[in-house]
C-alpha cells in the first residue's frame, strides 16, 4: 500500500497501515542502535589494547606492545564490526617501527612481505614496498611505485593553484574592505 493510498482509504486502514509503518520504522532503528553498541564495544576493546601496548612501549617493552598489537590485528580480522583495514593500519604502522627499533630485520622482512601479498591494492603498500626493499638493499625504481598518467603537468596560459589562491585572497580582501571605505566617506 502506497502512502496515497493510505490517505485515500478508510481511517482504521489509515491508522493501521500507519501503525505497521512505525512499527517497521522502530524496528530498524533498534537494529541499528544494536549494530551501533556492538561496534562500540568491539572498538573499545581495540582501543583498550592499543593504550596497553602504548604503555610497553613507554616502558621500552617493546615486544610485548608488538604481541598486543598483533592480538588486536586478529582480533579485528576475526569481528565482524571492525573487519577492516583501516581499523588496524595504526596497529601494522606501530609493529613495523618497533620491529625498526629492536633491529629485528628477519620478522620484519617476513611481516612486510605479508602484507604486501595480502593488501597489495591498499594505498600504503608502496611504503612498506619501500621499507622492504631498503631492508633487502634493493634500489627501487620510483616508476614502477609511482604511476606518471597520475601526475599533473602545468599548462602555460593556465593559472597554477597557488596563484589561484593568491587571487581569491586578494579579491575577498578588496571586497571587505570596500564596503568599510565608502562608509568612511
Amino acid at each position: 500500500m502506497g502512502l496515497l493510498d493510505i490517505f485515500k482509504s478508510p481511517k482504521k486502514q489509515r491508522r493501521d497501515a500507519t501503525d505497521a509503518i512505525f512499527r517497521k520504522m522502530e524496528n530498524e532503528i533498534k537494529e541499528m542502535q544494536e549494530e551501533r553498541s556492538n561496534w562500540d564495544k568491539s572498538f573499545e576493546i581495540i582501543c583498550s589494547r592499543r593504550s596497553r601496548a602504548n604503555d610497553f612501549e613507554k616502558n621500552d617493552d617493546f615486544q610485548s606492545a608488538i604481541n598486543l598489537y598483533l592480538e588486536n590485528i586478529d582480533y579485528c580480522k576475526k569481528d565482524k564490526y571492525v573487519n577492516n583495514l583501516s581499523n588496524y593500519v595504526h596497529d601494522i604502522d606501530r609493529i613495523i617501527i618497533l620491529y625498526g627499533k629492536m633491529k629485528h630485520d628477519d620478522e620484519l622482512k617476513s611481516f612486510l612481505e605479508n602484507l604486501i601479498s595480502e593488501y597489495p591494492k591498499y594505498e600504503g603498500v608502496s611504503k612498506w614496498k619501500i621499507k622492504l626493499a631498503k631492508l633487502n638493499n634493493v634500489k627501487l625504481e620510483t616508476s614502477k611505485l609511482l604511476d606518471p598518467a597520475k601526475i599533473k603537468h602545468p599548462v602555460p596560459g593556465n593559472l597554477t593553484i597557488g596563484e589561484r589562491i593568491r587571487q581569491y585572497k586578494y579579491l575577498s580582501l578588496i571586497h571587505i574592505s570596500e564596503p568599510t571605505r565608502h562608509a568612511q566617506i
